[in-house]
């Protein structure tokens, strides 16, 4: 769902999304009935994070999940933040 929403920002020129899809997490309010979105995340490092959110039936954020993809190596786990409205 979250490549539909930002298929908008699309670049048909250049044939790629542009970079600014990348620089944030999930988005804290969306539209009625949303339950989940996926994405990802480039970090200051370069390194891609996945991530995951789940949403009341208003739309707003309640639960995200961060995915460590690149410290499961370390034993890094991943991350889960719930949100109070």
């Amino acid at each position: 769902m979250i490549y539909a929403l930002r298929w908008n920002c699309f670049n048909a020129s250049k044939k790629r999304l542009p970079d600014a899809v990348f620089k944030s997490k999930a988005l804290k309010q969306v539209t009625l009935r949303t339950k989940t979105m996926k994405g990802q995340y480039i970090n200051n490092k370069g390194q891609v994070e996945p991530w995951k959110a789940h949403y009341d039936k208003y739309g707003r954020i309640k639960a995200l999940t961060d995915y460590n993809a690149g410290n499961k190596a370390r034993g890094v786990p991943d991350t889960y933040h719930t949100y109070e409205w």
